[in-house]
């Protein structure tokens, strides 16, 4: 008002002519404020904009996912859209040429699953038409039922009823009875079987009856018993022994401490006493009959006899297997008798229709393909690789290409078996045909007998080949699945399980070493507790697999209790607790991280029909030539280069590539790269951000705070009541420019101007103060404005960095 009045232009006057008035030194400020830097703010905020934006632009750093754009200090990892790096900055050469591999490769697999599906069913119907399973099962069940139910002894009056069958033979004496009275009758029928107490004769069975074995099986040859006999062996306490007169025995290819399984029996080695072999002939019943006391009364079997093997052979017309069936009885050191019943089936036949030799055509026909294939790429690769052979050879082994290669392999050892035992077979079909007639003279009852004993080598021997050729049969399936998972890899969405388990492995590796430890400790104490009273705990073989079905559940309660409650008890809490409860919780836990993890990664991709439609898509514009096949585009590329290109450069590096196509491809680049740099912040980088951002909102503070302060807190009013007269009273005198340390401590923001609208209300009623009330209006509007502006910049650090 007084510079007003007296006409000054310089702003110095201004500021002496209305210092002069003032009755305070500190109030000189308030001129310089209001006259003085009123007339420059303008220039000076402007001026400091355009100083930190400079700064800004010299201080660029590369952005932490796209290496190749560089953005200023605190956005480096601020999120950018894909088609904003492909329109603003393009992509590395390299990073393109390995979404274009990725792609190609991805389709490949996609592809391959269809094939993998095929592959499993031509497999199946494959086995189901030469192996005979469920025809074979079929028999040997039938054959199995009729002797263990039928081939009885220990008869009661009025003789028709068996107490026993061959799973009761615990003596010697009990195997004769079995052989007379249960086994011989029910193979050798000579008279027709009538009802009890019919008192009926409907004569002796017909020749061609006589063969038959269950209506609709053939027996062919004589049933044979062999025996093996058992190596003796020095005895642990030879004094006692020697003392006693005991003879000590080894146990054999089998361990008879406890009951064999089928598999353990039919897959042993059968070491016979061919000396002691002996035919029962089929038309010589009560001649075999009298054989059998003879051996009885010979002391056939002794303390020496270590197994008995009784083998019969039958053939089935309707199916055309031959099967052998073999009953065991074998003699443990512990003095017990086990007795299994085993079969040996084959079909004489395999390809019975046109269906079996399609079915293994054209799976051989895909594994050769697939062969070939994996040959050319596996020579493309040495090719490139040069003179460093073996590191080519390490590139191309990855996973999945070893999956491939154990899939080839596996198929044609399977075929090579399967030529093998279709030789062995072909050869007992042979002899089959050139069965020896009825001998006339023990000469030819010799040969007959030599004859059958080969036949019945050979039968043993290709059983014995096919059950371990099993082997091949199981594995090939699993092979095939592995393949299928490599086609689920291929797609995010498919490749929930695999990826789950890819991520999770290193803390399944270290949760399956507690585990174990747990599990082996338990079934330690399982032997020790209940070993000698259940079978199933007896040794840690079999201790393992009965408490690995306790953790699904198969606990019985009641049969630990034999071996004492409180240690059933004890036992039985504790593994629950540690093993079923802990232990399968934290296994749950383990996955469902991970899986969480990839599943919220994997609801982001494509789906796998997308997928699909995608290679349609391509495959469709390829055949009618509106876009580059991916090969044409990759053979263009180079993976080294690591220039930055954009659509246009694509275009001119791929001759005929549209921009359409080049845009998508580079978009589609980006995300992928983008997706697979997600690997989140570490704790270093977290913490260096935020040193960061402290020190970019102190830096703005401070500048912001400093360009504020000086009209505001050099225009700041003193605390407590304030005359206006004071302020712009005459008479004053002059006083010293204030400190900053004195202008720091003047009012706030919201003192300052609550202080000057009061004021402001005062002067409405004082006309004696001229130009006053428009000096406190005007500054509280600048002051308004400057809060306002500076509050915006400080919410928007603090944004950042919570965002962050």
């Amino acid at each position: 008002a007084a510079a007003t009045a007296s006409g000054g232009d310089n702003d110095d006057n201004v500021i002496e002519v209305v210092a002069a008035t003032m009755p305070r030194a500190r109030t000189r400020a308030v001129a310089a404020s209001v006259v003085g830097n009123k007339g420059n703010q303008g220039k000076k905020k402007r001026s400091g904009r355009k100083s930190i934006r400079d700064e800004e632009e010299q201080e660029e750093v590369m952005h932490r996912v796209f290496d190749w754009v560089t953005v200023t200090p605190g956005h480096e990892l601020e999120h950018m859209a894909p088609k904003e790096v492909a329109s603003q900055h393009g992509i590395r050469e390299d990073i393109l040429t390995n979404h274009v591999d990725g792609e190609i490769q991805g389709e490949k697999d996609v592809l391959s699953l269809p094939w993998a599906v095929i592959a499993l069913m031509l497999f199946a119907l494959m086995m189901l038409h030469k192996e005979s399973v469920t025809e074979t099962h079929s028999i040997e069940a039938a054959i199995t039922f009729d002797i263990t139910e039928n081939a009885n002894f220990a008869f009661t009056a009025p003789g028709h009823m068996g107490h026993k069958n061959y799973q009761d033979v615990n003596c010697f004496a009990d195997f004769w009875s079995f052989m007379r009275q249960g086994l011989l009758p029910l193979v050798y029928q000579h008279d027709k079987p009538v009802s009890e107490d019919s008192g009926l004769d409907l004569g002796s069975t017909d020749k061609s009856v006589f063969w038959k074995y269950l209506r609709h099986n053939q027996r062919i040859g004589p049933l044979k018993l062999a025996k093996e006999e058992a190596l003796e062996v020095p005895c642990v306490n030879e004094g006692i022994a020697r003392e006693r007169g005991i003879r000590c025995h080894a146990e054999g290819g089998i361990d008879l401490d406890m009951q064999p399984t089928e598999w353990q029996v039919a897959q042993s080695t059968f070491v016979e006493d061919t000396s002691a072999s002996v035919f029962l002939h089929n038309n010589e019943s009560p001649g075999s009959v009298d054989k059998l006391s003879d051996l009885e009364q010979g002391l056939w079997l002794n303390r020496d006899t270590r197994r008995i093997q009784l083998t019969m052979l039958t053939y089935s017309a309707e199916t055309d297997l031959l099967i052998m069936t073999n009953i065991h009885f074998l003699f443990a050191n512990s003095g017990h008798i086990f007795k299994r019943l085993t079969h040996r089936a084959m079909p004489l036949h395999p390809y019975y229709n046109v269906a079996s030799y399609v079915y293994e055509i054209l799976f051989y026909c895909q594994v050769t393909v697939l062969c070939l294939c994996e040959l050319r790429d596996l020579c493309s690769v040495l090719r490139k690789s040069g003179k460093h052979p073996l590191r080519g050879l390490r590139e191309y082994m990855g996973v999945w290409n070893f999956i491939d290669w154990i899939f080839i392999l596996s198929s044609y050892a399977y075929l090579a078996v399967w030529l093998v035992r279709l030789s062995l077979v072909r050869e007992v079909s042979a002899d089959l045909l050139a069965l020896p007639p009825k001998a006339a003279s023990d000469a030819e009852a010799e040969a007959n007998e030599v004859f059958f004993s080969a036949l019945f080598g050979k039968i043993d021997t290709i059983g014995y080949f096919m059950r371990g050729a099993r082997l091949f049969s199981g594995i090939l399936p699993m092979v095939v699945l592995l393949r299928l998972f490599k086609a689920f890899s291929a797609q995010p969405r498919l490749a929930l399980v695999t990826e789950t388990m890819r991520k999770a492995s290193s803390d399944l590796a270290h949760y399956l070493v507690v585990f174990m430890a747990i599990f082996s400790t338990y079934s330690v104490m399982a032997v020790s507790y209940f070993g000698r009273e259940i079978q199933r705990y007896s040794t840690l073989d079999r201790a393992m697999p009965t408490l690995f079905r306790a953790v699904l559940g198969d606990f019985d309660f009641e049969e630990l209790e034999v071996s004492g409650r409180e240690w059933a008890f004890f036992v039985f809490v504790t593994f629950t607790f540690l093993i079923m409860l802990v232990m399968m919780s934290m296994l749950i836990a383990v996955i469902m991280d991970v899986y969480v993890e990839v599943k919220a990664h994997a609801t982001s991709q494509e789906s796998f029909w997308h997928e699909v439609g995608d290679i349609f898509r391509r495959s469709w514009l390829n055949w009618k030539r509106l876009r580059i096949p991916l090969p044409t585009i990759r053979a263009a590329l180079d993976s080294e280069s690591r220039a930055v290109l954009d659509a246009y450069a694509f275009m001119e590096k791929v001759p005929g590539l549209g921009e359409r196509q080049a845009h998508r491809l580079i978009c589609s680049a980006i995300e992928e790269y983008a997706s697979s740099r997600e690997e989140g912040v570490s704790t270093n980088e977290i913490k260096l951000f935020i040193d960061f951002t402290k020190n970019q909102f102190k830096s703005l503070m401070r500048s912001s705070t400093q360009e504020l302060e000086r009209p505001i807190a050099t225009a700041s009013l003193p605390t407590g009541d304030l005359d206006l007269e004071e302020v712009v009273g005459s008479g004053a005198e002059a006083g010293t420019k204030p400190s900053p340390e004195a202008l720091a401590e003047s009012l706030s923001f919201d003192e300052l101007l609550a202080l000057a609208e009061e004021k402001m209300r005062v002067q409405e009623e004082d006309a004696d103060l001229p130009g006053s009330r428009l000096a406190l209006q005007e500054l509280v509007s600048v002051a308004r404005k400057r809060y306002l502006s500076v509050k915006e910049e400080v919410d928007k650090v603090q944004s950042r960095r919570i965002s962050i």
